[in-house]
């Protein structure tokens, strides 16, 4: 639980955790208050709108930690004493810092001549670089929407202490991330490539920036290249790791995500690259740090790999494992247990996955891509993509036996008609130009009912007589 300590003539709120191997108590500053004024803003004494944004800051900040703030704004108010009355506002150092930066640029700017092969040659190089530094810089500057008086901004924008820039100054803020990250969503991937690559330099510590990297190097098929932006994750997100944090607290703290996200996917872009039993290692190590979320993900690699190595049962094993949370899972399941022959249990569970991702059974099975038309679509489109990259040595050498059935399986019409009701069922669901909540509430029904595993045991047995 956070508490209150001075250091010298700042007032800091502190968050201690206890190694339960050692006993000791590891502490990590949150905040620093530098002045009477701040502190009361931040306790809510003249402007409860002030210590309600505080408040949230640090929380959304720190959502691994309960925060007591009855206690909190006590011991602030009893420490307020010993603070300056005044301190030189954050905005300050702030501006200052662009300030100096922003001359030396300019400086560096003038100085390289595009006349010189040299200067010509620097700024070729640079090009994206300073082209989207252009894109940024008026995305900064434009004032559509903003209020025309500053006592009109709402307290998160006007921050007259300057709190996110202290509780934000080494990350990347979350916009700028969330722009560069709904590029790879939208397929510009040369985008958002040149923008990721940009932030890490400029973000020493932007670990979570080679985890996207990554991602977008496994979309263009280059998984020799994801696994080192993988590896560069883990390496810096190692160094992000508080002193001395125990293997409980992993993944709850949120400077352990960028690593833990960064294994993960280490093992995804090893499937991909062919390297079948280091990917496998990789799930072991995802197993002894990640706790139960490192458990999921490190037995849906496995199943992915085992299929590939043709080992049909530890795939069937794994990928049952995790069914009941991840219906896709039963995609790789029906796979296994036709190789397995066990033909009727098969379509059961290609059927229960197909329904529940009616996109990924359409690219499987008879290799249509329909247009997503929406966030669920969009989500259930890519991952049928993943899952075909999952598997390239199955697909590969798939047996000519198990090509044929699920080639009758994709020709089946009852499948056909079951997979339309499927995507038409999720497209009602989502639309919201739709007002008519009954007519909602009946597609919903009928949704659940396609998507459970007893619809799916029914059906299969009919599918699998007309095969």
């Amino acid at each position: 639980m956070p508490y209150v300590r001075t250091h010298g003539n700042q007032v800091a709120i502190v968050h201690g955790t206890r190694d339960k191997a050692t006993g000791k108590v590891n502490q990590r500053k949150l905040f620093t208050l530098y002045s009477k004024v701040e502190a009361a803003a931040a306790i809510g004494e003249n402007n409860l709108e002030n210590s309600e944004y505080f408040r949230k800051l640090l929380e959304d900040a720190n959502p691994e930690i309960n925060f007591n703030w009855a206690n909190l704004k006590k011991e602030i108010r009893g420490k307020m004493k010993e603070l300056p009355d005044l301190y030189p506002l954050r905005q300050v150092r702030s501006e200052d810092a662009l300030q100096k930066a922003l001359d030396e640029f300019v400086r560096q700017l003038f100085l390289t001549d595009p006349r010189s092969p040299a200067g010509r040659a620097t700024f070729n190089a640079l090009a994206d670089d300073l082209k989207i530094l252009g894109r940024f810089v008026s995305s900064r500057l434009e004032q559509h929407g903003w209020p025309a008086r500053e006592e009109d901004f709402p307290v998160d924008l006007h921050d007259p202490f300057c709190w996110r820039y202290e509780v934000q100054a080494r990350e990347v803020p979350d916009d700028i991330e969330e722009e560069a990250a709904d590029l790879i969503d939208s397929l510009q991937y040369k985008e958002a490539k040149a923008r990721f690559e940009l932030l890490t330099r400029c973000f020493p510590n932007y670990a979570e920036g080679f985890n996207y990297l990554g991602l977008i190097a496994l979309r263009e098929e280059s998984p020799k290249d994801a696994v080192e932006h993988f590896r560069k994750a883990m390496k810096l997100g190692r160094t992000l790791f508080p002193k001395r944090i125990p293997k409980a607290d992993y993944w709850s703290d949120l400077s352990t995500r960028p690593y833990m996200r960064g294994v993960q996917n280490l093992a995804l872009a090893l499937i991909q690259a062919g390297r079948f039993k280091e990917a496998l290692e990789v799930c072991d190590q995802l197993n002894r740090e990640c706790g139960a979320r490192g458990h999921d993900a490190a037995t849906a690699h496995r199943a992915a790999a085992y299929l590939n190595l043709h080992d049909w049962q530890a795939s069937l094993d794994a990928a049952l494992d995790l069914v009941a949370i991840w219906p896709s899972e039963g995609f790789i399941a029906g796979y296994a247990l036709f190789e397995l022959g066990r033909h009727q249990e098969a379509v059961q569970l290609f059927l229960h996955a197909s329904m529940n991702k009616p996109h990924t059974a359409s690219i499987l099975l008879d290799r249509k891509k329909r247009k997503p038309l929406n966030n669920s679509e969009v989500e259930d489109h890519n991952g049928g993509l993943e899952l075909c990259r999952l598997l390239p040595r199955f697909f590969l050498m798939q047996s000519k036996q198990s090509r044929r059935f699920f080639k009758k399986l994709g020709e089946n019409q009852p499948l056909k008609e079951l997979l339309e009701m499927a995507h038409e069922c999720t497209r009602i669901h989502f639309d919201h130009n739709n007002r008519d909540s009954n007519a909602h509430h009946e597609n919903f029904q009928r949704w659940h009912e396609l998507q459970s595993r007893e619809f799916a045991q029914k059906k299969a047995r009919e599918i699998f007589a007309a095969l």
